[in-house]
């Protein structure tokens, strides 16, 4: 699940210099085994496997995983490779690497205010449009910054109306209809989407929920923009949602951070709305259309597909960009490739690996992988659903190889108990859960410190 990206608090707008077109990609040669008798060739389970399984009481869960080496592809260890696991938000993955190639690293989100009327003695004869981009990072700065810029056009009132336009992408209520409707990782989605689309409650005393999700986010953001522009002297009236006319002219606009830097954030702090907007922007540029969420993870995933043709497929499911769904489907040789794919290229100078959270610093991995033996060597994403566990990424040896690896628990029969109607409801399967969840965690860190330690 994701959490918040509460410890940003400047939006950085320098101009940052990208390459002067995106890397061209092929198609991926297949993982080679390597050659019988030679150095890491085993292709069994390390050792320990089972026994760290039933030492941290998994034994319902089902393991799998994919190490190779990431410099000859030699496959180095292997385990369930081709079955499916629910891969939670490691498949922000795939998002992020796909929508790094179809809208390139240095791409920028807009966010616009257009007119369609003349400005007279401070009155604006006619209409105000603020008009979304699907920026995921927009901030309260931002339309502070727009509504600052009618005041100095000298703009003070609008006789015509304000309306706010969302149409560059499909507005969605929340992401995941089967996950809690008051949980802050599951806000609506639009092309107008303000502050994480999260609004503080002000009924929780500082408890639990101290944050709900914004449902309709583009209404909220054009209410905050009014808001803002009465503070700077400028009366609009109550928004309304319509479609610009073609013949509206710009009058300011705000562009975000670079994809790349987005990118990287996303993946650091795993915030389930970015992914989505990254997602459905990058689908809208292939399709041409906004699209909602399965069919714009359709578009992406097949686009996936057409590059790695050396991949069997079976089994994959992505249904939205973030993971945040139990029905999703993965299996580790699936994620490895992809791992592999996205690891051989450059985006606007930043390899990907540079773009993972990082083991030994602040609070990745959830304090994981702390101490001189796994400082600095797993640069990974993780997932994590109720009985779903799964981390993918590059980690670094004790002798020196880079390996890339997919690693998956899932636990099928208590998650689909979970899902049952009513079931999370249900005194104390939360506790029950999130216990599974730390057992299934210490399982990932004593396996990948054998790795490290091992090959």
């Amino acid at each position: 699940m994701g959490t918040t990206l509460r410890h940003l608090k400047v939006r950085h707008r320098a101009a940052l210099v990208v390459a002067a077109a995106m890397i061209l990609v092929g198609c991926q040669a297949p993982i080679r085994s390597a050659p019988e008798g030679a150095i890491g060739a085993s292709i069994g389970a390390p050792i320990g496997t089972e026994a760290l399984l039933k030492r941290h009481h998994l034994s319902g869960a089902r393991a799998g995983f994919l190490l190779f080496d990431l410099n000859n592809g030699d496959r180095v260890s292997a385990r369930n490779e081709n079955e499916a696991f629910i891969p939670a938000s490691t498949a922000k993955v795939p998002t992020t690497v796909a929508a790094l190639n179809i809208l390139g690293p240095g791409y920028r989100f807009q966010t616009r205010l257009l007119v369609n009327g003349e400005l007279k003695d401070g009155v604006l004869s006619g209409d105000l449009y603020l008009k979304g981009g699907g920026d995921p990072l927009l901030s309260p700065q931002d339309l502070m910054g727009l509504a600052g810029q009618l005041g100095d056009v000298g703009i003070s009132r609008i006789s015509g109306r304000f309306y706010f336009d969302t149409s560059f992408l499909k507005s969605i209520r929340q992401i995941e209809p089967n996950q809690p409707d008051d949980a802050r990782y599951n806000p609506g989605l639009g092309a107008l989407s303000l502050d994480f689309n999260q609004i503080l409650n002000r009924q929780a005393g500082g408890q639990d929920n101290e944050y709900l999700p914004v449902h309709k986010p583009g209404l909220r953001a054009a209410q905050v923009f009014r808001m803002m522009a009465r503070l700077v002297g400028v009366e609009l009236p109550e928004p309304t949602a319509a479609i610009t006319p073609n013949d509206a002219r710009v009058l300011a606009r705000i562009n975000s951070a670079a994809l790349v830097d987005i990118v990287r954030l996303a993946l650091q702090h795993s915030n389930n709305m970015v992914a989505e907007l990254i997602g459905q922007v990058a689908a809208r540029k292939i399709g041409g259309r906004a699209l909602d969420l399965t069919e714009s993870s359709a578009v992406l995933n097949n686009w996936l597909k057409d590059r790695l043709v050396a991949t069997s497929w079976d089994g994959f499911h992505l249904p939205n960009h973030s993971g945040l769904t139990s029905k999703a489907r993965v299996t580790p040789s699936q994620m490895a490739s992809i791992i592999r794919f996205a690891a051989h290229q450059r985006f606007g100078g930043w390899r990907y690996l540079s773009l993972l959270p990082v083991s030994g610093f602040r609070e990745s991995f959830r304090s994981r992988f702390r101490g001189p033996a796994a400082e600095l060597r797993v640069w990974a994403k993780t997932g994590t659903l109720k009985y779903a566990k799964g981390i993918t990424g590059i980690m670094f040896t004790n002798s020196d190889r880079n390996l890339a690896f997919a690693l998956y628990v899932t636990d099928f029969k208590k998650r689909k108990a979970y899902d049952e109607p009513g079931a999370a409801k249900t005194p104390g399967i939360e506790s029950l859960a999130e216990k599974w969840i730390g057992r299934a965690e210490a399982f990932e860190e004593d396996l990948i410190r054998e790795w490290i330690a091992g090959f």
